[in-house]
């Protein structure tokens, strides 16, 4: 989560369950319950194996997500694999050894115009490079990166 003094803008319901027993078991009867078991939201973060994970006990807005997973996936040092696509256009990516391809799906009822991170293979169509990919209302997409083999 940010550091301490960073604000996140949004709002969040009430907590979705409570985790109180599950902080004790794990850390205590002195652990902080950062509002868990309270009805408040509350975030919970814990070492997991390498890494760390962040418990969100709290149905957060569309705007508090957002800056929530800015916020963890910026301190993570993670990029996203595609970029930026429009609210409605969910986008999958599906790697193996022979490459990779992105999977666009446009759950929305407008088309969608999706500008593309670099040259792509439109796999379900006439095969083109394009660098952006126009998807009509409910419709879906399969790109491959062009620099990759058909």
């Amino acid at each position: 989560m940010p550091p301490m003094g960073r604000m996140l803008h949004g709002h969040a319901e009430r907590a979705l369950q409570s985790t109180a027993e599950q902080d004790e078991s794990e850390a205590g009867p002195e652990a902080e319950s950062h509002g868990c078991g309270t009805g408040q939201p509350a975030v919970v973060p814990r070492a997991a194996g390498k890494g760390r994970i962040t418990y969100l006990g709290a149905l957060l807005d569309g705007a508090l997500m957002r800056s929530a997973m800015e916020s963890m996936t910026k301190s993570a040092g993670l990029r996203p694999a595609f970029g930026p696509a429009p609210e409605d256009v969910e986008v999958c990516r599906r790697a193996g050894a022979s490459g990779e391809v992105f999977v666009l799906i446009n759950h929305g009822d407008q088309t969608r115009t999706v500008a593309l991170p670099r040259p792509m293979r439109d796999l379900l169509s006439s095969g083109q490079v394009r660098s952006s990919a126009t998807l009509p209302r409910q419709a879906v997409a399969v790109l491959q990166p062009a620099n990759r083999p058909e």
